[in-house]
């Protein structure tokens, strides 16, 4: 009895959904692949970095199906279907011949995946702990897992593109991929409700998404996530290996600079739980796009590589303080009825806005300036705009 109790132990849940989560440094590291594909195949680098908008818009409309059926037939089954999309997705990304197959694969059946490695596992975490003091720190862990994966993989990714080519390399995430969603599978479940009062409560309590649609909240959550998220994480995600080598530092270089973010991010992600002790969560969200912002203007004032590695690693200390701040906010705002359909709305707004922001922003205005300069000063200014929208934010305690 006492080792069943250990296994169904919350925290296990955490490791689980920390896991799981690691899977998207994977996509954060496309980046990384961009030059290497663009050398090969001779394609622009608008067309190119659109496959990055289509993962994005693909899990933007992904979440919103994945988070209705994490609400109606649970977690595991929905992180099932996406560990099986994920792997699908990188084995086949690693044959392609054309833009549209790296469309469909990489964009389509991997952004849709993705969206089963974040709603349904956080879903998890806070039916578990939403009644319990460590619910920020325990959501801030399991967003650790993004840092901690492009922290781990972009440089990755880096060694095995020079030494055995970008196909090789999403092979071997396939296979990595595919081993995480097995574990995830097999320790992530909801709690039952006839044995968490507090749950069956904020269920009964919380809102639908017709009622949610009405607030302030739902609306200033949206709109960070298009031009915070969407737009200025991301631009600057794709772009900053790609400026590197723009300015004549090697691929290794810039694979390090997306590793430094993810560092920076899992500093953030770990303080931001902390910071829930002393400060409001829409606080914590304005701080961070404004270290997000200044840091991305920050790169291309800076005069050598050490300074680009230190405002990329700040850049990911900003962008890391406010990832586990957007679902506790959703269920601090909503409650838990709807929370998977919900947030999964919320969220949608980074696909749209990364649909826009990498092509138009890094592969438009690069065509028309040829350097990256306004690329960076724009994201910066949509940092700085959501920064601006975190003070609409109202949560009753």
């Amino acid at each position: 009895m006492a080792q069943a109790r250990r296994f169904d132990s919350p925290w296990l849940v955490v490791v689980a959904a920390t896991g799981l989560s690691v899977i998207f440094g994977i996509f954060f590291s496309f980046g990384v692949f961009l030059d290497p594909l663009i050398a090969e195949f001779g394609w622009s680098s608008a067309l190119t970095s659109f496959v990055f908008s289509v993962y994005s818009l693909s899990y933007s409309i992904g979440a919103i199906l994945i988070g209705r059926l994490a609400d109606r037939y649970g977690v595991r089954s929905t992180i099932a279907v996406g560990g099986v999309l994920i792997t699908l997705a990188l084995g086949l990304s690693s044959r392609a011949d054309a833009i549209w197959e790296l469309y469909l694969t990489f964009g389509v059946m991997g952004g849709i995946g993705a969206a089963s490695f974040w709603i349904p596992p956080t879903k998890a975490v806070m039916e578990h702990f939403e009644s319990s003091p460590n619910l920020n720190i325990a959501v801030s862990i399991v967003a650790v897992g993004t840092g901690a994966g492009t922290l781990l993989i972009s440089p990755v990714a880096g060694f095995f593109i020079t030494g055995y080519g970008w196909r090789i390399c999403y092979l071997l995430f396939a296979l990595i991929s595919a081993a995480i969603s097995f574990f995830g599978v097999l320790m992530i479940k909801s709690p039952r409700v006839g044995n968490h009062p507090v749950s069956a409560a904020n269920q009964e309590g919380g809102q639908r998404l017709s009622d949610a649609v009405r607030t302030r909240n739902f609306w200033s959550l949206f709109g960070m996530y298009v031009l915070g998220c969407g737009i200025a994480r991301y631009t600057v995600l794709v772009y900053i290996a790609v400026y590197a080598l723009a300015v004549g530092f090697p691929l290794q270089a810039g694979a390090f600079c997306v590793g430094l973010i993810g560092g920076g991010s899992i500093l953030g992600r770990l303080g931001s739980g902390l910071l829930s002790k002393v400060l409001r969560d829409n606080l914590i969200v304005l701080v961070s796009f404004v270290l997000q912002g200044v840091s991305s203007v920050a790169v291309v004032l800076s005069g050598s590589i050490w300074l680009v590695y230190g405002s990329a690693f700040v850049f990911g200390i900003g962008y890391g303080a406010y990832v586990p701040q957007f679902p506790l906010l959703t269920m601090k705002s909503f409650g838990m009825r709807s929370y998977g359909l919900v947030y999964g709305v919320i969220s949608s707004g980074l696909g749209f806005g990364a649909l826009a922001g990498p092509p138009v922003l890094g592969g438009l205005l690069f065509s028309a300036t040829g350097n990256y300069f306004l690329t960076f000063v724009l994201s910066g200014a949509f940092s700085l705009v959501a920064a601006v929208m975190a003070l609409l934010i109202r949560i009753q305690n």
